[in-house]
């Protein structure tokens, strides 16, 4: 029988978590919820379900604000989206 949960480790290569990752790196002041779902192209439900993982692993936290969820990165979760980029640039040389 496959698991079909997914540990911290296989999400972070996965391109649309490293999106994900790589968009709350580069836009700190506008990240809630929703706006991240549209500008990465990722649905609310996934979203969310990324959040949890990343959240439960202290890469990132959530902070209600009257209706909006805002999502920042820890400082775990800064240094771990910085060499995720440094390994994509040593790909692409």
């Amino acid at each position: 029988m496959v698991d079909l949960k997914l540990s911290i480790n296989d999400l972070i290569i996965r391109p649309t978590p490293k999106k994900i990752l790589f968009y709350l790196l580069n836009n700190i002041k506008t990240n809630y919820q929703i706006k991240i779902a549209r500008d990465t192209i990722t649905t609310y439900s996934y979203l969310s379900k990324v959040f949890k993982l990343l959240e439960s692993s202290n890469l990132l936290y959530r902070e209600k604000n009257s209706r909006r969820v805002f999502v920042y990165l820890t400082d775990k979760g800064k240094k771990l989206t910085e060499s995720l980029l440094e390994i994509e640039e040593i790909l692409k040389t």
